[in-house]
């Protein structure tokens, strides 16, 4: 019994590690409970409860739907804006929810429910695109064989399969002539064997699924989901994927099927639509109180943006106003924050005695203080505010995107701006932030 006090320190030990792993699992319980609770509340107020009532036209079921999908998406939009919201404090440091999730007790998909989805790559197009969708028959057909006897009474994988239709189809055929493309040139030696050409196929095929692989992680990354399983099925070139926890099936189906484009687009710069974003609050302020609007009509605007017209400046004038801008964009100490701006705000003998922040989203409901879309300007010794170079209009946070969306689409706004312009917001925030870029292209 020497080792007594060590056996029961470790248990001791071993016991707080336990809670301090499940102390995760609770507090995103919580959390999802409020989401809940949320979602249940917001889906029973009389406006919801009306437009599903008008929705099924009677029909109870319809009507049960409509208000279990208007839950589901006040439900997934309360998780999303608590992602980088901190929930633990433990004291030494604060965890956020999704770090929270990625900590939690993974129950997986017996204990907890979620999706689970097959992928399966077309090896058959990809063998296709290497050789450039080569016509030869023989080819052609020996692909056409081996979809039809994959997975029938073999396990083999299909390139092993394509090897032996090929050979059954075109006994003497070469392969290293259907592979001679611009993109193959120097990897396939026309000279080489039917068993060194396959093995840089099966290689391409290999690549191909792994990069499928890490495009799939990379979405349900930005899914929120915790800890989900991601592995190739052998012998058949599918993708198992499972998400534990998840309910939302259309979301997960859609961020998984999507295809993603590679596009290039003219932009417009930051100072051109800046003045039209300011002009935006007085139709949102009508939009949103149309007598206030009027009264309001006739007070003069004391935010002062200077908007510069680069067309008359001469190319060395031209140089040091986007050098200028650059470099003030670009330190942290210049770049003038929410905070800031109502700070400057307040000190304006023409802003009025009331500083609140409600005062300022009254003011201005859609750009600048208070605000839901916060601009991207610099502000100079005079207090002037200049746009920062680029096509970013603004900043936004997440959950507020929605509500920048519906005020641009709004006709009043629309007339503002030139007939061209789309708004389009960043892939992802940074890292550690909740804020999303707004592009105008």
């Amino acid at each position: 019994m020497q080792n007594k006090g060590a056996i029961n320190l470790f248990a001791i030990l071993l016991g707080l590690a336990c809670i301090f792993y499940l102390s995760f699992t609770w507090v995103t319980r919580g959390v999802e409970a409020d989401a809940k609770a949320y979602a249940s509340s917001y889906a029973q107020t009389a406006v919801v409860k009306q437009a599903a009532k008008d929705f099924a036209a009677g029909d109870v079921n319809k009507e049960k739907a409509y208000l279990d999908s208007v839950a589901g998406l006040k439900e997934t939009s309360y998780l999303d804006s608590m992602k980088n919201q901190p929930v633990y404090n433990i004291g030494l440091t604060n965890y956020t929810y999704e770090q929270a999730k990625g900590k939690e007790i993974n129950l997986g998909l017996d204990l907890r429910g979620g999706i689970n989805v097959t992928l399966e790559l077309s090896v058959g197009d990809i063998i296709k695109g290497l050789s450039n969708n080569n016509p030869d028959p023989a080819f052609n057909e020996a692909i056409a064989l081996t979809k039809k006897n994959l997975g029938v009474e073999n396990n083999k994988d299909f390139v092993a399969l394509f090897a032996d239709s090929y050979k059954k189809v075109a006994p003497s055929g070469r392969l290293a002539p259907l592979f001679q493309t611009i993109e193959n040139k120097g990897k396939i030696d026309y000279n080489a064997t039917n068993d060194q050409v396959l093995k840089y196929v099966k290689e391409r095929v290999d690549e191909a699924v792994d990069n499928a692989k890490k495009t799939y992680r990379s979405r349900i990354d930005r899914f929120g989901v915790a800890q989900p399983n991601i592995q190739q099925l052998e012998a058949s070139g599918r993708i198992l994927i499972e998400l534990p926890g998840v309910q939302d099936k259309d979301r997960v189906r859609k961020l998984l099927q999507g295809t993603a484009n590679l596009e290039f687009w003219e932009t417009y710069e930051n100072y051109e639509l800046i003045n039209s974003l300011f002009e935006a609050n007085k139709k949102v302020k009508a939009y949103l109180n149309p007598t206030a609007a009027i009264e309001d009509s006739t007070k003069k605007d004391s935010t002062v943006v200077v908007a510069v017209d680069k067309s008359k400046m001469s190319k060395a004038e031209l140089a040091k106003y986007m050098a200028d801008s650059i470099a003030k964009a670009a330190t942290p100490a210049k770049d003038s924050t929410l905070a800031e701006k109502l700070a400057a705000k307040s000190k304006d003998p023409n802003a009025g005695k009331d500083t609140s922040l409600a005062a300022a989203q009254k003011e201005n409901p859609f750009f600048f203080g208070g605000g839901p879309l916060v601009p991207r300007v610099f502000m100079n010794e005079q207090k002037q505010q200049y746009p920062a170079p680029g096509s970013v209009v603004g900043v936004a946070r997440i959950k507020d995107t929605a509500v920048v969306n519906k005020y641009l689409n709004l006709t009043s706004v629309k007339g503002l701006f030139p007939s061209k312009v789309k708004f389009y917001w960043a892939a992802k925030a940074d890292k550690g932030s909740d804020y999303l870029e707004l592009h105008a292209i």
